[in-house]
C-alpha cells in the first residue's frame, strides 16, 4: 500500500482539496498564534508559519485520500449479526 494508492472510495479531488485547505488554515492559525505567544524572532515566523500551512495541508489531504471509508462508518462494526 503506497502513498498514492486510493484507500477511501468516497474521496474525490474536491474532498481532498477541501481537507488540504482546512488543514492549511488550521496549521497557519496554530503556527501564527504559537509564534505570537513566544519570544521567537520575527523572521522565524516567516519561516515556520508557511511550512506549517504546507505540512498540515498535505497531511489533511493525505488523510482524506488514505483513510478507508469503513473508518467513517462505525455502526457497521458494532451491529450484532443475529
Amino acid at each position: 500500500m503506497g502513498m498514492l494508492d486510493k484507500c477511501n472510495t468516497r474521496a474525490t479531488r474536491w474532498t481532498v482539496f477541501a481537507w488540504f485547505i482546512g488543514g492549511g488554515v488550521f496549521g497557519g492559525l496554530v503556527g501564527f498564534f504559537g509564534c505570537s505567544q513566544s519570544d521567537m524572532p520575527n523572521l522565524a515566523v516567516y519561516f515556520i508559519v508557511p511550512w506549517m500551512v504546507v505540512f498540515c495541508g498535505v497531511t489533511g489531504g493525505a488523510m482524506e485520500w488514505q483513510m478507508p471509508s469503513e473508518s467513517d462508518d462505525e455502526t457497521s462494526s458494532t451491529q450484532s449479526h443475529d
